[in-house]
């Protein structure tokens, strides 16, 4: 049944041109099985347009599945007991990260290790172009696995201990409580939904903005009707993510006292995402002429990772008991 369903509805979108692009992107970009559809040149370039709406939907599920899980199990009272506490934090953490890296069939870590795989290499930049394109996994490359996954782990953990703080509180919960807690799952669902989105939209834009390293490839055959107004068009939805990041930190900041610190945080969040952007297309143009479907995965991973940097960032500052 369900691959009747999925059959359906790429049938419906393929109907529409406007939907074409949003098909073909769900088809890459997650393991979501749609079937029957037509690659096209003009399509695919239209599913990087769709790239944050799949950034911004994986975060609110992310957060969803946390809080869904969360409150199951703060409704069977097992959060009066520390060690399950605990227990909890470290199997809630495993499923998030599997959850993160599994939603596009992990097809981005894959891209994350093959440029550290050719980078470890040292060898010039056309032969490490084509260790990317290598299937074999390297040492170097399992390395940085161990390292990227501890991180993101490690990030995981915090904030979901930081968040674990209101929910397994002693007693019945008061009215402020329950109040509070409906304010932290409606802020942080949006504010890292926008922080993911605007990964998405930064790498999509990355792809259409230089040159292409190769002549085939993803990020070749996505890109070949491209047009200024694609660019443009992801540089905006950027912009309004950022936006509405920046509102969420000024609303959060006031209501929960901390508006300096969350300004301050947003700031310094902001003038990240120029100077590294800048730093990025300058390093990938020098280094090897252009951008790759590796190059620009491994990008989004290191923009996710940051996301979850300034996700327990924000958490710390905005629910950390004062």
């Amino acid at each position: 049944m369900p691959w009747a369903y999925s059959l359906a509805i790429s049938k419906y979108m393929r109907r529409t041109s406007l939907f074409t692009g949003l098909a073909e992107a769900i088809a890459l970009y997650t393991i979501w099985p749609l079937r029957g559809i037509h690659w096209q040149s003009e399509g695919r370039s239209r599913a990087l347009l769709f790239m944050p709406l799949i950034g911004f939907v994986k975060a609110c599920l992310l957060t969803i599945l946390y809080f869904g899980l969360t409150a199951i199990y703060t409704a069977l009272n097992c959060s009066q007991i520390p060690l399950l506490n605990n227990l909890y934090s470290f199997l809630i953490t495993a499923l998030l990260l599997f959850f993160t890296a599994g939603f596009s069939g992990f097809m981005h870590l894959d891209a994350y290790l093959d440029y550290h795989d050719a980078r470890a290499s040292k060898l010039e930049p056309k032969r490490q172009l084509e260790i990317m394109a290598d299937p074999h996994l390297g040492a170097f490359a399992v390395i940085r696995l161990f390292f990227f996954l501890f991180t993101a782990a490690a990030l995981l953990y915090s904030t979901v201990s930081l968040y674990n703080k209101i929910f397994f509180g002693l007693g019945a919960p008061t009215a402020e409580e329950v109040q509070l807690s409906k304010m932290l799952f409606l802020s942080c669902t949006l504010q890292n939904a926008c922080l993911i989105a605007t990964a998405y939209a930064l790498a999509a834009r990355l792809v259409y903005n230089l040159p292409k390293a190769k002549e085939h490839g993803l990020a070749h055959d996505f890109s070949q009707v491209q047009t200024k107004q694609h660019a443009n068009s992801l540089v905006l939805m950027a912009s309004f993510f950022v936006a509405v990041n920046g509102l969420l930190s000024y609303v959060n900041g006031r209501s929960f006292g901390r508006l300096l610190p969350a300004l301050v945080l947003f700031s310094s969040y902001l003038i990240f995402l120029i100077i590294f952007g800048q730093f990025k297309e300058r390093q990938l143009l020098r280094k090897f002429g252009g951008i790759t479907g590796d190059l620009a995965g491994h990008y989004l991973c290191i923009l996710e990772m940051i996301s979850l940097v300034f996700c327990f960032a924000f958490a710390l500052i905005f629910y950390l008991p004062q």
